[in-house]
């Protein structure tokens, strides 16, 4: 490869070895309530299991201890089969609860017939517990981290070797590190193959573009590219 630094930042990495890092796919919450919450996502989770999750509600986020309740198969936008699911928390740190609150009692003072019923039947906890829509109100998600191994890299994206699919186009985020130096961004799913070469049995490949990574970040990565591509 060439020595230039334009073709250096055009050129992509081959990883050799093994370099590991966590993947963040982000699903906008569709209600919340102190007892659980609903989102949709493109792959399914096994009833009665817990998970940790992150969950951002505006400018309060922290880690909550989740058990799946409900799993439904719905038609996505493009007619492609998409999740429902239900949450129970098991555990959610005060600041949390506390914004819960504050959303339930907005609702409440704001329209009298806003909360949400959706599956109320089905779940005893949301009868016990008041529910409101979050949907499209800012920042209300819930991030499932699996973890991912990098294929390839340049200045632009990644290239991931995963357990788990996400389909094009949807976003998450990737955090890994480089020689020690951490590394976060937003990432574009652009490319999903579904069966991984060389072996990688139960695998797909994930090309995902970065979007708006932090200068340091940015910094991390060049140090990278510079290092490994001569």
């Amino acid at each position: 490869m060439g020595s230039g630094g334009d073709r250096r930042e055009q050129e992509r990495a081959e990883i050799v070895g093994q370099l590991w890092g966590s993947l963040g796919d982000v699903h906008p919450l569709r209600d919340i309530g102190r007892g659980g919450g609903l989102f949709e996502a493109a792959r399914s989770l096994r009833l009665l299991s817990v998970h940790r999750m992150r969950l951002a509600l505006g400018p309060v986020a922290g880690d909550a201890r989740v058990r799946v309740c409900r799993v439904e198969a719905v038609a996505g936008p493009d007619g492609r089969e998409r999740y429902r699911i239900g949450l129970e928390f098991v555990e959610l740190p005060p600041p949390l609860l506390e914004q819960i609150d504050r959303l339930v009692a907005a609702d409440a003072a704001g329209s009298t017939g806003s909360a949400v019923r959706t599956m109320a039947e089905a779940f005893e906890e949301r009868r016990r517990t008041p529910r409101v829509t979050v949907l499209g109100r800012g920042r209300c998600e819930m991030t499932i981290w699996s973890t991912v191994r990098l294929v390839d890299i340049s200045l632009s994206g990644v290239l991931l070797a995963s357990g788990q699919p996400i389909g094009a186009p949807e976003r998450a985020e990737l955090r890994t590190a480089f020689d020690g130096d951490a590394f976060t961004s937003v990432v574009e799913v652009r490319r999903v193959q579904s069966e991984a070469p060389d072996g990688e049995a139960g695998s797909v490949r994930l090309g995902v573009r970065f979007v708006d990574p932090d200068e340091d970040s940015r910094r991390a990565l060049r140090q990278f590219l510079r290092r490994a591509i001569l």
